[in-house]
């Protein structure tokens, strides 16, 4: 199942095409997670099960993916696609998840996750072959002619991701995939930035 997950104006910025599940009004999500608003967001989740793409708005957010990955009942390898590598420890509550912890958690809490392969890190390396496979996408890992975010950028281009996922996935199972990224007009995108995300 296909969804998105809105708690910025950024789909509505780019005029997204679907039916947005829409948390903007949910308190404590914006770079750090309240426990109250995992809560409400990880029964959102799971009354839709890991399988799917979802769209779960900007970077800020990209701590969706734990809950997501929070669903998958069988041994898995995260691969992720990140300028960032996103397994920080907090500078503040170090129970509270936030959009720079997440990885850390994973490997801490998840029984299933059997190892994480940072895309975009200074040494990439191949998942283990035929381990299900989660992927998680943070747009931000793309150069700026292919991609314009609310965070520092990499160089990749659209052409070289792609061709990245699909080695990275090649003889495995998928077991779901999200992505992330954009930059509101709040935040100072463009029409031009807008269009050119979307």
């Amino acid at each position: 199942m296909n969804c998105i997950f809105s708690l910025s104006d950024v789909y509505f910025d780019e005029l997204f095409a679907g039916e947005i599940q829409d948390f903007r009004s949910l308190e404590g999500t914006r770079f750090f997670c309240s426990a109250e608003a995992e809560k409400r967001l990880g029964d959102a989740v799971h009354a839709l099960g890991p399988e799917g793409v979802h769209h779960i708005d900007i970077g800020d957010y990209h701590y969706l993916s734990l809950l997501w990955m929070r669903e998958i009942r069988e041994a898995f390898t995260l691969v992720l696609f990140d300028h960032h590598p996103d397994d920080q420890p907090s500078a503040f509550d170090q129970d509270m998840l936030s959009c720079g912890n997440w990885v850390k958690k994973a490997r801490e809490s998840l029984p299933y996750l059997q190892e994480v392969v940072w895309i975009g890190g200074p040494e990439p390396r191949e998942p283990r072959p035929g381990l299900p496979v989660y992927l998680s996408l943070d747009l931000d890992i793309l150069d700026r002619e292919s991609f314009v975010p609310d965070w520092d950028q990499g160089t990749m281009t659209l052409p070289e991701l792609l061709d990245s996922i699909r080695q990275a996935v090649a003889g495995a199972p998928l077991l779901g995939a999200d992505l992330c990224g954009g930059l509101t007009i709040s935040k100072g995108a463009t029409r031009e930035d807008s269009h050119i995300n979307a």
